[in-house]
């Protein structure tokens, strides 16, 4: 499969680089880095233009993942008859990936770029939980921004090497993976210093109403002037 990619690549990079992208977002048995690397090496050999690859490899990244995307959104569950989608979208995959939204929410758009195993389930489950279309647009199209360009630009400046383009893209698999896992973490953090904030702002006001309700009191402990001045005239007139 993967010659027949690497010859489909070479004949027509731009085009055949579309085509693969859409039939692996369909479940075409082929890692989506190795058309992408591919694309790169051949780009680097001066066989096409990385300056037009790019951006063609992320547009029909993005697209194949919408395809996914309105296929659960139209058909549901029924999505699973789809001959090529019978692998991935089954479900086991549908019901962890109901549990990744229900945790996650939008974020999960963002992380499902990195999951191969599930990524298919995911698109088709943001379809088919309503998800709002510009956040797959945002979080799908943010993930594709920073790992397309990855794949691409370590076999262009590596194209001569196509062992060490093979481990330099097992070690940004590990490093992407790195970052997304700091990025979710720092995301946690924040949200949860934010609520704390929140929390702290509400609880002031109640504080501040109590304090100016209290000084508008008289204390207990504390005689008023009248009675001060009544006690004092009786112990004047004890004294007479």
């Amino acid at each position: 499969m993967e010659e027949f990619v690497q010859t489909l690549l070479e004949s027509m990079p731009y085009l055949g680089l579309a085509i693969v992208l859409m039939l692996t977002g369909m479940g075409l048995p082929v890692p989506e880095d190795i058309p992408l690397l591919i694309s790169g090496a051949l780009c680097g050999l001066g066989k096409a233009n990385v300056y037009i690859m790019i951006p063609v490899a992320i547009f029909f990244t993005v697209f194949s993942d919408c395809i996914l995307y309105f296929i659960g959104r139209r058909y549901g569950h029924h999505a699973q008859k789809f001959p090529m989608l019978r692998r991935y979208v089954d479900e086991k995959h549908l019901a962890r990936a109901e549990v990744f939204f229900s945790k996650h929410g939008g974020k999960t758009l963002f992380l499902s770029r990195f999951m191969p195993g599930i990524r298919a389930a995911l698109y088709v489950s943001a379809g088919m939980f309503r998800v709002e279309f510009w956040k797959m647009i945002v979080f799908d199209g943010g993930a594709a921004l920073i790992s397309v360009p990855a794949w691409i630009l370590i076999a262009y400046f590596f194209a001569n090497n196509w062992e060490e383009v093979q481990k330099m893209a097992g070690r940004l698999q590990v490093g992407i993976i790195g970052f997304v896992v700091v990025l979710v973490i720092a995301f946690i953090i924040w949200q949860w210093r934010t609520k704390r904030d929140r929390s702290d702002d509400s609880e002031s006001p109640n504080e501040n109403e109590e304090t100016l309700s209290s000084a508008g009191q008289p204390s207990k402990d504390t005689d008023s002037p009248v009675e001060t001045h009544i006690e004092r005239v009786r112990a004047d007139k004890q004294d007479d």
